[in-house]
């Protein structure tokens, strides 16, 4: 059914088909269609996504709360994500505004 199955994070997993990424809930329905490139597990109620050449975080409802702007991104922890843009590491907030820079990777 699937080319590619995940672990459950927060109620969804991720799933490839066909190229194309989606989120399926646990009866094995689709939550968040494949609308984004390679994407995160959920935590702390969002995931990061890639769209197009850059990256950034979907909510539970496919909406984006944090534009793509980023480089890479890593999974939320702590309320905070790590985030590069161009060579520089950042932690953001939820609203995707930079709490602190100049960490390493």
């Amino acid at each position: 059914m699937f080319d590619d199955v995940q672990d459950f994070s927060e109620g969804l997993a991720v799933v490839r088909k066909d190229g194309r990424t989606h989120f399926i809930d646990r009866p094995g329905s689709v939550a968040i269609p494949g609308e984004y490139g390679l994407v995160v597990n959920f935590s702390e109620g969002l995931a990061a996504a890639r769209m197009g050449e850059k990256v950034g975080f979907i909510n539970k409802s496919g909406a984006i709360p944090i534009s793509a702007v980023f480089d890479q991104a890593r999974p939320f922890s702590e309320g905070l994500p790590k985030v590069k843009m161009g060579e520089q590491w950042l932690y953001i907030d939820r609203t995707g505004r930079v709490i602190w820079s100049g960490i390493r990777p």
